[in-house]
């Protein structure tokens, strides 16, 4: 079954190395039982070798692909599940109250054999309530019982009895073990008594001990011993044969709470689970500062760091999947963090981040951000320059020269033209060149004294220019025209010549060609159109992936043999030898994806970015080789509805008119962060986010099915893996025969083909009968369509009747308040009152038909959805009335969507007429709305028949409908999800068999002060 994702987005600090200035976004992933899970009480979760995620809860033992949630009752027969261990010879162990398991990962069947078996009472034969395993430096397990523990070693136990002293009051803990430096172990019992063991005497010696806190967890972090305590995270010291017990100082959260576990993130880092808020990272190299990773209270059982490094969250409350992006962001304590453009050079300790109106610098270092300047409405700071000590800033009409933070000369071109963009030092010549608005050619400015001359048609350039490339043979400047949008200047010349190849259609129409690369005799252009390479006297458009390659490219950087790309769509880092591709979005980090010209910059080894909400910066060295993506897994395959075997080596051989779907993923986590491509005609597909592929056209013969993966960011394909089908004629299945017995035969096969044209003449019965079923259905969508162009005439014509009336009914109102004697007939105004009211609901019942209706362009807007709903309920007023109670809390503080308003009336009138058919004479609907996060949830619930259960998983599929026929098309739900999905939102479906059902709608709230996605005005 699917999953639903909740995007948390919580403010943290920067893992690895931690800034107190600097913020980095966690994206945080909850999954609980409404996803797949039989129960929200979850205890342990860890990764196999194959990357398949395992999850034990109270109720048992999950797998987890990335999708869905596969229950595995053989592998945890007592249901309440403890935790994972991985031991140092790749074995995988469970355990639960029943025993101990290795679990063998397998694709398709994992298996699951008994290492110990338990039992919830003591005996000699099993083992006793286990409640955790740990594998000591000389490969030994011992295991955990309540009062007990038991030492296995080369195939043989036994059993160390404890006192009622050392009785654990804890369902998951009981005894735990450390290996000390001295090659000594060292035990403490849940009710905190500390313990060695005697290798001579094979006994346990009790140490004294300071205090006794109840203890869940003890680790070796470094040079120190920590353990888990009801009343906090402590530290012990060992003296011979004492235990000493201390506070553990931890800044930022509350150490005097209860705390269950302890995992090592890196070297400095170290993740704390305990009870309500206090789930932590803590800084060991910051004075033991904590940063909070629990987002609500919520009691965490444990945490477990996967291949990735995400943080996985076991909680009484579901799974708390945290992922860390790459980019982490610059807070500039703004509103409007729309950067134009990042300024600054080698010799330089700052970023200059320049704003409309306010420039910020960035330690380079630190990453701390400060305000240099602070504006007014006459400033646009657009593009600069950093050249030693000076800084050259445009703002607006203006050049301005800064040495430290005082401006020490200004250049006023407000005659010439308009605002300043491109400002661009040329090293060789010692000179700086710049762009102007409305200004056919560039300029030459002396960075000494701010004197300039034009370069314009004299000087060889007829275009007003969009951009300007400076590289060790001259310079070039760039423009919008399709037939004269390069020009060259060597250095040394003292005018330009127009070196372009006109470009062909369909890029011809509103071309801005912004940024160059020469390698070279080949350039680069980048453009609102895409890349294109120019070169040989020709130029073609470059393909790298659908999502980029009709983008905007704003800048290009040249890294060793890497291109940079910053588009609109993302950030590319694109291997020119390789051909692969890294790319780099929101999930990544960036503040968004639209990346903005002149906002690219790699500086001691860190890559600087400029978008349209903020700046963002991660660590980066020109050596970092992308990732590996791992290796894709097929999950199924399935032929006419039947589940075949994928392991390997297996050739699948199946009737070459089978429908065929193929389900695989790479089991990199969040999988929503993943594409695929597959190969199984000579091509390959383009990337996708679907991790499915349904194939029903394939003619007879033998087919090598490929798929490969790539996770967004600094990842690459890496494997691909093959899957072999052979699809072979039905026939030719049949025809296998022996010669002695031919005649025999021969009849067999007669009677088995006569057969087959029987079963075959029903199945195209039965095709022709679901022809005309899909075909009535789509006459009726059909239908539906011009019912929605004839609603939209009838309202238009009601309209007019209804103004006269409206007209007319004003003059009566006006009459009666000049007469005394008809103003005080009680009857007469009763009359009006009603006259009123009658009006007023056909003028609402015809604008929400109007509403409903509306077609043509899909115009998105500012939608108030309290009024659409209520609209919808003025239509279907008169389905619902008499029959139906329906209640509204519409309780959303923030009740703006970013939508289409006839879009959004056409699907929650879909959604309460389908709650009103699935109540069959009376009930109740109820509609609320809420703000979740940036989020409004809308609810529609009704107490009708329900879903069953099996049919949950296609209510969105096209013509599916369990009316009786000729009721209904079938596609009302089908538009309805998308009609979610074009407005970047989710819908899920929540039904009890004769109770009711829940639909659950997710937009993203609109605000009006919102321009992160916004153009700048300048640029157009």
């Amino acid at each position: 079954m699917p999953k639903k994702i909740i995007l948390v987005l919580v403010p943290f600090i920067l893992l690895g190395t931690i800034k107190s200035s600097v913020a980095q976004d966690i994206f945080s992933y909850s999954y609980r039982s409404a996803d797949g899970l039989d129960t929200d009480v979850i205890k342990c979760i860890t990764q196999d070798s194959l990357g398949f995620i395992w999850i034990g809860s109270d109720d048992g033992l999950f797998r987890f692909d990335g999708v869905n949630f596969e229950r595995y009752a053989e592998g945890a027969p007592g249901n309440f599940f403890k935790e994972f261990v991985k031991t140092s010879d790749g074995k995988l162990l469970g355990v639960h109250d029943m025993g101990v398991y290795v679990i063998n990962p397998d694709i398709q069947k994992p298996t699951f054999i008994p290492l110990f078996v338990g039992n919830r009472s003591i005996s000699d034969s099993t083992i006793w309530y286990p409640k955790h395993v740990f594998e000591d430096s000389r490969k030994r397990l011992w295991i955990s019982e309540p009062q007990s523990l038991i030492k296995y070693e080369k195939g043989s136990w036994k059993r160390y009895a404890f006192g009622p002293e050392d009785n654990t009051t804890s369902f998951v803990r009981s005894f735990n073990y450390l290996d000390l430096d001295d090659g000594r172990l060292l035990m403490v019992s849940n009710p905190g008594n500390y313990f060695v063991y005697n290798e001579t005497t094979d006994s346990f010696k009790r140490l004294s001990s300071s205090h006794h806190f109840v203890t869940y967890d003890i680790k070796k972090i470094g040079d120190r011993i920590l353990i888990a305590t009801d009343q906090g995270i402590k530290q012990i010291t060992l003296t011979k044969d004492k235990i000493n017990i201390s506070n553990f100082e931890i800044r930022g959260i509350d150490n005097s709470l209860e705390y269950r576990h302890l995992q090592l993130l890196n070297e400095e880092q170290l993740i704390v689970s305990g009870i309500y808020d206090n789930t932590s990272i803590i800084d060991l190299s910051n004075d033991n500062t904590a940063k909070k990773l629990s987002t609500s209270e919520m009691f965490v059982n444990q945490s477990y760091v996967d291949d990735e490094g995400n943080i996985w969250l076991s909680t009484q409350k579901g799974i708390l999947l945290l992922s860390l992006p790459e980019f982490r962001k610059i807070e500039l304590n703004k509103p409007n963090n729309y950067i134009e453009a990042l300024v600054t050079s080698k010799e330089s300790e700052f970023i200059h981040a320049l704003r409309s109106s306010s420039v910020w610098k960035i330690n380079k270092m630190t990453e701390e951000p400060s305000l240099l300047i602070n504006g007014d409405e006459n400033d646009y700071f657009l593009s600069g320059v950093q050249i030693g000590e000076y800084l050259y800033l445009s703002s607006g009409y203006k050049l301005i020269k800064l040495k430290g933070d005082q401006i020490v000369d200004e250049l006023n071109l407000q005659n010439y033209g308009r605002y300043i963009f491109d400002v661009v030092y040329d090293s060789i010549s010692q000179k700086i060149w710049m762009s102007q608005e409305s200004f056919k050619g560039i300029r030459q400015i002396d960075p000494e004294n701010l004197s300039h001359e034009s370069f314009g048609s004299e000087k060889g350039i007829l275009t007003e220019i969009s951009g300007i490339k400076v590289n060790s043979n001259g310079v070039y400047a760039l423009s919008s025209n399709p037939d004269h949008y390069l020009y060259f200047k060597p250095h040394g010349e003292d005018r330009f010549r127009d070196v372009s190849i006109p470009f062909r259609e369909p890029y011809r129409v509103g071309l801005v060609v912004d940024d160059l690369i020469q390698i070279d005799d080949m350039f680069i252009l980048g453009s609102n159109y895409g890349m294109f390479v120019y070169a040989d006297g020709e130029i073609n458009k470059i393909e790298i992936n659908l999502n980029f390659d009709n983008s905007a490219v704003r800048s290009l950087l040249l890294e060793q043999d890497y291109l940079w790309v910053a588009t609109t769509a993302g950030l590319i880092r694109y291997g020119l030898k390789t051909h692969e591709y890294a790319q780099y979005s929101e999930s990544s980090g960036l503040p968004v994806n639209t990346i903005n010209k002149e906002c690219l910059i790699i500086d001691q080894n860190k890559l600087w970015v400029g978008t349209s909400q903020g700046v963002a910066v991660t660590d980066y060295a020109p050596s970092n080789e992308p990732q590996k993506t791992r290796k894709p897994v097929i999950l199924d395959f399935v032929a006419n509805g039947k589940s075949m075997n994928t392991s390997p080596g297996i050739n699948h051989i199946v009737p070459f008119d089978s429908y065929i779907t193929i389900s695989f993923a790479s089991l990199l986590f969040p999988t929503n962060d993943m594409e695929y491509s597959y190969n199984i005609g000579g091509s390959w597909s383009a990337p996708q986010v679907n991790n499915q592929v349904n194939l029903g056209d394939l003619e007879d013969g033998s087919y090598n099915f490929e798929v490969r993966a790539k996770k967004t960011g600094n990842y690459h394909c890496y494997a691909t893996r093959y899957l072999t089908s052979k699809m072979e004629k039905r026939r030719q299945l049949l025809l296998t025969m022996l010669v002695e017995e031919r005649t025999k035969e021969l009849n067999k096969i007669k009677g088995r083909l006569e057969g087959m044209v029987k079963d075959r003449t029903e199945e195209l019965e039965e095709t022709v009968n679901q022809l005309q079923t899909t075909q009535n259905q789509l006459i009726q969508a059909e239908k539906m369509a011009s019912l929605g162009v004839l609603t939209a005439g009838i309202a238009h014509e009601i309209n007019n009747p209804v103004n006269y009336l409206q007209a007319g009914l004003y003059s009566v109102e006006a009459i009666i308040e000049e007469k005394e004697m008809l103003k005080a007939d009680p009857e007469l105004e009763e009359v009006v009152t009603m006259m009123r009211t009658g009006i007023d609901r056909i003028t609402n019942i015809v604008k929400g038909l109007s509403r409903y209706s509306h077609g043509g362009e899909q115009l998105m807007e500012s939608c108030d959805i309290h009024d659409i709903i209520k609209t919808c309920l003025i239509i279907m007023e008169h389905e619902l009335k008499d029959r139906i109670e329906v209640q509204k809390e519409l309780n959303a503080e923030n009740p703006l969507i970013f939508a289409h308003d006839g879009s959004i009336h056409q699907l929650l009138i879909n959604l309460i007429s389908n709650a009103a058919h699935a109540i069959e004479n009376t009930g109740k609907i109820k509609i609320g709305t809420e703000n979740i996060e940036n989020t409004i949830l809308v609810k529609i619930s009704d107490t009708g028949s329900g879903i069953d259960q099996q049919y949950l998983d296609k209510i969105f599929d096209p013509f599916f409908t369990t009316k009786a026929p000729g009721i209904g098309t079938g596609l009302g739900l089908y538009i309805s999800k998308r009609i979610v999905t074009e407005h970047l939102g989710q819908i899920n479906f929540e039904s009890i068999k004769n109770k009711g059902t829940t639909v659950l709608i997710t937009f993203k709230s609109w605000s009006n002060g919102d321009d992160s996605e916004k153009e700048s005005v300048v640029r157009g």
